[in-house]
């Protein structure tokens, strides 16, 4: 759940601030 969320939420990052930086906001 988390190894599979992880590079979705850099791909899927808000425009600002998630380009690099993993966040398990979304």
């Amino acid at each position: 759940m988390s190894e599979r969320y992880v590079p979705r939420i850099i791909l899927v990052g808000p425009p600002g601030a998630g380009k690099g930086t993993v966040s398990p906001v979304l």
